[in-house]
């Protein structure tokens, strides 16, 4: 899967194409782009919606990946983490 390939979500980036797109990236063999999917959702969710419940469903996805994904994601520190547990 070309990371292009991915990327085909017109001028519009609604929550909707966005969720699509890491979970597409998160889904991928390739690590390289399962990170960039844990790099999305943080980007994401610190300057977009917010982190909530969702968000952290999909971040503790990746806190159990692969050794490139997970040291990052468990470094990853929501403000309000404790209270989406």
């Amino acid at each position: 899967m070309s990371p292009f390939s991915l990327l085909d979500l017109g001028t519009s980036h609604t929550a909707s194409k966005r969720d699509a797109l890491e979970r597409r990236l998160a889904g991928s063999a390739d690590l390289v782009l399962r990170r960039l999917g844990l790099a999305a959702l943080v980007g994401w969710a610190w300057h977009t919606d917010g982190w909530n419940a969702k968000t952290m469903r999909r971040l503790r996805v990746y806190r159990v990946e692969a050794a490139l994904v997970a040291a990052a994601a468990q470094f990853t520190l929501p403000p309000n983490e404790d209270e989406l547990a």
